[in-house]
């Protein structure tokens, strides 16, 4: 059986941070805490310490991130975690008005 401190302490380990999985990973400059999206839209953040395992404290809830259809891009974050770049939401199709002109071309050869 491998000794745990050995894997804990190495490369190459797998450990759960999140408590429902999650996506777009961020690590902080420090590598002390670690950045993810919920697939809820739920931006949240991990204190983490590897000195002398590696230990993952309990997801904290940044804030709520606005939902984006068929994506989960939300944007991107500074590693310091001090800002935040959002992607707004899109307004729907029907809500942008525009104008369909048929036939033209033979306006444009008058």
């Amino acid at each position: 059986m491998p000794d745990p401190t050995e894997a804990a302490s190495g490369t190459g380990g797998r450990w759960q941070v999140s408590e429902s999985g999650g996506v777009e990973p961020r690590w902080s400059a420090d590598g002390k805490q670690l950045y993810y999206l919920t697939l809820d839209w739920k931006l949240m953040v991990v204190e983490i310490t590897t000195d002398p395992l590696f230990q993952a404290g309990t997801p904290k809830l940044l804030f709520q991130a606005p939902p984006q259809r068929g994506s989960t891009a939300v944007g991107d974050y500074t590693i310091d975690g001090k800002r935040f770049l959002l992607l707004a939401p899109a307004e729907p199709a029907s809500a942008v008005p525009f104008t369909v002109v048929l036939n033209w071309q033979a306006d444009v050869r008058k």
